[in-house]
């Protein structure tokens, strides 16, 4: 099955908060409006490729769990886009239970899995969809990293409510309580992944490294400001030396 996802709204089904179309199927690309069928199209290659490759190993059917956690991506995305537009500001636990999902972290951990050879099975991926602890952690620590470092930005556009917004709105703070409350957070966080990592009996550490390492690279990314959406040349760097390093390994 190849892999597609379409979420769009006219303004009157979008305040009525129905979907038009939400499948997995290139059929569906021609509904779209221009500047997304190139994207849509892309999307649906990527997939189509790593199934290609997989099938080739008799474990095609892994993609489908990398194709899950897209999904439960784009659901999210879908409820932070309709508190977007309502101007919606969720409470704390409201907002983290969507954004840590809308991270994109749970998704990228899932996907690392399918190119990880023998060791990975079904368990694996189920393992990972469940949100076990330390990807559960990771996740969170993203959303709050992003909305740390973002906040400014997105204030300035139609942007869902940040986590820190949330925060100054619920309990009535400054912005810079909220954000010594988020530092130690952040740092509970890395706490938690660091006891659930010595704990760990179960789960082969490179798939445990793969969610630790995902979570060191936040920070690079945020070092200094947010990263993610304002690439800088020191990120720009960085991308360029590591695929170097691969492309020398598989010389």
């Amino acid at each position: 099955m190849s892999l597609g996802v379409v979420v769009f709204w006219s303004s009157k089904q979008y305040s009525s908060n129905k979907i038009i179309n939400y499948r997995w199927s290139i059929t569906c690309i021609d509904e779209l409006q221009e500047y997304m069928k190139q994207i849509y199209q892309e999307l649906l290659d990527v997939y189509l490729e790593m199934e290609e490759i997989m099938g080739k190993e008799g474990k095609a059917h892994h993609v489908s769990y990398a194709k899950e956690a897209m999904k439960e991506l784009v659901r999210s995305y879908m409820t932070e886009t309709n508190w977007a537009h309502k101007g919606i500001v969720p409470t704390t636990e409201e907002h983290i239970a969507v954004s840590y999902i809308s991270s994109g972290y749970g998704m990228l951990i899932a996907t690392c899995f399918v190119g990880m050879g023998d060791m990975v099975t079904d368990e694996s991926f189920k393992w990972a969809l469940s949100k076990p602890p330390i990807v559960k952690a990771s996740c969170v620590m993203a959303r709050l990293m992003n909305d740390f470092y973002s906040q400014k930005e997105e204030k300035d556009r139609m942007h869902v409510a940040s986590n820190v917004v949330s925060y100054m709105k619920q309990y009535d703070v400054t912005k810079e309580h909220a954000h010594n409350v988020y530092t130690d957070k952040i740092e509970d966080l890395w706490n938690h992944i660091n006891h659930e990592f010595i704990m760990n009996r179960k789960i082969p550490l490179p798939l445990i490294y793969c969610s630790i390492n995902l979570t060191r690279s936040l920070a690079v990314i945020y070092e200094r400001n947010d990263g993610f959406t304002q690439v800088t040349e020191e990120i720009v760097g960085h991308i360029k030396s590591f695929l170097k390093s691969f492309m020398q390994c598989r010389a």
